[in-house]
């Protein structure tokens, strides 16, 4: 379940109509923007507005809640298999609501002053105005058909993996755990200084 939670949770990041890239270290990469070149938070809600950001998220955060009550039925259903209809309708419905909207405002908030830090004023005018027009538009009108369809594919595939990816996390917790067995100070254990008095 968690490394599923973990690719919804960057599935609905990018939501937001950036990809997410892992930094890379090199003299070429991209740094924050000047400070005194920033877009403005006025110029990134705009922006957002324009990209249908919360339409979008939203329908990312009900995606999330699908999946979730796909796995929590599929767990289930392996303890209980001839569980009635009836349990399982009442099991899907305790997930209905479990992300909260106020997530979402919360999520925009979060997200400006970081959009503000690698965008500048006129990218942010270049980008909206791609975004208002009609191919920007049309794209944008797609963005919810492309994501769910890229969203069911992504499940399938982490579904379809995931004994190995279980098997795998399994593995390397233990293997962290062995680690910590022979190196204790890691964890600002006091078993070794007591062994010492």
């Amino acid at each position: 379940m968690k490394p599923l939670f973990a690719a919804c949770c960057l599935l609905v990041s990018s939501l937001f109509g950036y990809a997410q890239q892992a930094p890379v270290s090199s003299a070429n990469s991209p740094t924050a923007v000047p400070a005194e070149e920033r877009a403005t938070k006025e110029d990134v809600l705009a922006l957002m507005d324009v990209m249908h950001a919360r339409r979008n998220a939203q329908a990312g955060m009900d995606m999330m809640t699908d999946v979730i009550k796909k796995q929590e039925r599929a767990h289930f259903l392996e303890k209980h298999p001839d569980a009635s209809p009836a349990a399982l309708k009442k099991l899907d419905a305790q997930f209905d609501g479990i992300i909260k909207p106020e997530l979402l405002d919360e999520m925009i908030s979060d997200m400006v002053p970081i959009y503000q830090k690698y965008l500048s004023h006129e990218d942010a005018i270049s980008i909206l105005s791609f975004y208002s027009s009609p191919s920007g538009q049309r794209f944008l009108e797609r963005m919810p058909l492309l994501l769910h369809e890229v969203g069911e594919m992504s499940t399938a595939l982490i579904t379809r993996h995931k004994d190995e990816i279980h098997a795998e996390s399994e593995k390397r917790v233990k293997e962290f755990q062995q680690y910590l067995k022979a190196h204790p100070a890691e964890l600002g254990d006091p078993v070794g200084k007591e062994s010492e008095k």
